[in-house]
């Protein structure tokens, strides 16, 4: 007599009885996608058959203003604005490209030494480079001046160029003391006015 096994039958039943999908599904999905299709035509109908009229209209009105605008002003006063305007961005550019160097003299002022005199300027915009010529009352004030610069975040480098003590000749009444030229290179946007 063959022996079964029962977990062997009730696999072979499973397997050979059908899967059974409830008739209410696919008729589901189906509805589902139609009402999203009529939205989406009805939408697309909105758009093109309403919307898009109404800006055609809008739009075909502000080019009416435009020719109506464009005829009020006259030919001459036209060009003039446009001169106008012309010069208005050339100055701008004029203006963005000029180098401010007012800001300088505002650097020097807040990083001066009280014991240090500068006689002579020379201001090179184009290399970012400044020569200072100048009386120290001794070298310690000299030393004390260069750091101040070298600190400076707007000073990209300092360059003590001569330095030499002289003394007082009452003559010429001149003051004893460090006579010094120091090179001081900026950075590259200090000059930039904006």
């Amino acid at each position: 007599m063959p022996q079964f096994s029962p977990t062997k039958s009730l696999i072979e039943e499973q397997l050979k009885r059908a899967e059974h999908i409830p008739a209410k599904l696919p008729w589901r999905i189906f509805s589902f996608s139609f009402i999203i299709f009529i939205a989406l035509i009805s939408i697309y109908g909105g758009i093109e058959f309403g919307y898009k009229p109404y800006l055609n209209s809008r739009l075909k009105s502000l080019d009416q203003k435009i020719a109506d605008l464009t005829q009020s002003i006259d030919e001459q006063q036209q060009n003039n604005l446009i001169n106008f305007y012309s010069q208005l961005v050339n100055l701008r550019d004029v203006l963005n490209s000029h180098a401010a160097t007012s800001k300088f003299f505002d650097l020097v002022e807040k990083n001066n030494n009280p014991d240090i005199s500068f006689t002579a300027l020379s201001l090179g915009t184009r290399e970012k480079e400044v020569k200072l010529e100048g009386v120290a009352l001794n070298y310690d004030a000299l030393v004390k001046q260069l750091e101040l610069f070298r600190v400076v975040p707007e000073v990209d480098r300092v360059f003590l160029e001569s330095s030499q003590f002289e003394e007082a000749n009452k003559d010429l009444k001149n003051i004893s003391g460090v006579k010094f030229v120091i090179k001081l290179y900026l950075k590259p946007q200090f000059f930039k006015t904006s």
